[in-house]
């Protein structure tokens, strides 16, 4: 399957039609593990993982966890990431190509990935 043992990078997030860039200077990652049924990732300033599960598009995400640090700079980046994970963790549909992943949550948002580095 195309999402799994991939390193997908977040670009953008929020309300679908009206999606937000991720703050300049921050990365995101999130790489799903198909023999752990794991995704694991960098949430910008900490490290984070959960289970997930897939039937067709649907998309369940369950057990977030991530470490604890406080980062300062740049500015809002711990509110991005507590962002992140919340939508992270409402995930339930998705959608696929060979270079971007779109996660589509409850109440009308998503987050949208790519392969790419930048």
């Amino acid at each position: 399957m195309l999402l799994e043992d991939t390193k997908w990078f977040l670009r953008s997030y929020g309300e679908q039609g009206n999606l937000k860039d991720i703050i300049e200077g921050t990365e995101i990652t999130a790489t799903f593990n198909s023999s752990e049924s794991q995704i694991s990732g960098s949430a910008g300033c900490n490290i984070f993982g959960a289970r997930y599960q897939i039937t067709d598009s649907t998309l369940s995400i369950s057990e977030v966890i991530s470490t604890e640090m406080a980062c300062t700079s740049p500015a809002g980046i711990m509110e991005q990431e507590n962002e992140f994970l919340t939508l992270l963790s409402s995930a339930e549909t998705f959608q696929t190509s060979y270079t971007s992943l779109t996660i589509f949550c409850s109440s009308g948002q998503e987050l949208y990935f790519t392969t790419a580095n930048r």
